[in-house]
C-alpha cells in the first residue's frame, strides 16, 4: 500500500510538471508557426505596395494632373504602420526575447505573441482592401480653392459694419489661442452679411497673412441635424 501510495504521488507530481511544461512549450510553437504566417503574409502586402506604387507613378507620367485616391493614401499609410509594427516584433525575435517568464514573452496570451497574431490579422485586413480600390488608384489632382466667394450685398461705404469686420479680422490674426469667435446682435442688424464679406474678404488674403488652410461655409438652422451637418 505504502509503494502504491508513493507511486502514486510520483505520477501526480509529474502529472503537475508536465501539465505546467506543456502549455509553454505549445505557446512557443504556436509563436513560432503564427511569426512564420506573418512573414509570409507581410511579403505577399510588401509586393502589393510596390504595385500599388508603380501603378500610380505610371498613372502620373501617364496623364499628369492626377494623385493617389484617397483611400489609396490611407492604405499606404497603414501599410507604412504595420510594416514598422512587424520590424519590431522582428527586432525582438532577434534580441531573444521570447522566454514567457519575460515581459515580452512568447504566449499568444501575452504581448509579442499578442502583437504577432493582431498583424497577421491587420496584414491579412491589408490585403482584401487592396480590390476595393484596384479600379481607382488616382484621382485628378484639382487644386482645392482655399476660400469660396459668397454672394451677397457689400459693406464698403458702412462705417458701422467696417469697424466690426476690421475688428474681426484682428482677431482672426491675433495668435492668443482662441479658437472661436462669436457675431452676436438682434435679428436683421446685418450678422449674416458681415460674416459672408468676412468669408470673401478672406478670399483675397494673402497665404501668408491667411489664418486658415481651408474655409468652410456652414449654414445650421434652428431644426440642427447633427449627422447632416
Amino acid at each position: 500500500m505504502a509503494l502504491l501510495a508513493s507511486l502514486a504521488g510520483g505520477l501526480a507530481a509529474v502529472g503537475k510538471l508536465l501539465g505546467a511544461i506543456y502549455p509553454k512549450m505549445k505557446s512557443r510553437i504556436r509563436f513560432r508557426s503564427n511569426l512564420e504566417k506573418l512573414n509570409k503574409e507581410m511579403g505577399k502586402l510588401t509586393n502589393l505596395g510596390n504595385t500599388v506604387k508603380e501603378q500610380i507613378e505610371a498613372a502620373e507620367k501617364r496623364r499628369g494632373q492626377v494623385a493617389a485616391a484617397p483611400a489609396v493614401t490611407m492604405w499606404l499609410e497603414e501599410l507604412e504602420a504595420i510594416n514598422k509594427e512587424v520590424n519590431s516584433i522582428e527586432a525582438h525575435v532577434q534580441q531573444g526575447n521570447l522566454c514567457p517568464t519575460t515581459p515580452s514573452c512568447c504566449c499568444l496570451g501575452c504581448t509579442l505573441g499578442e502583437k504577432v497574431y493582431k498583424s497577421i490579422i491587420e496584414v491579412r485586413r491589408l490585403i482584401e482592401a487592396v480590390k476595393f480600390f484596384s479600379n481607382s488608384m488616382v484621382v485628378e489632382n484639382c487644386q482645392v480653392k482655399i476660400v469660396e466667394h459668397i454672394p451677397g450685398p457689400s459693406i464698403i461705404g458702412q462705417s458701422t459694419a467696417s469697424k466690426n469686420l476690421l475688428k474681426v479680422m484682428n482677431l482672426l490674426n491675433d495668435d492668443d489661442g482662441a479658437s472661436k469667435i462669436g457675431v452676436w446682435g438682434m435679428a436683421g442688424v446685418g450678422k449674416i452679411t458681415l460674416v459672408k464679406n468676412l468669408n470673401n474678404q478672406l478670399e483675397t488674403a494673402s497665404s501668408s497673412a491667411q489664418p486658415f488652410s481651408i474655409i468652410i461655409w456652414v449654414t445650421v438652422s434652428k431644426e440642427l441635424d447633427l449627422k447632416r451637418l
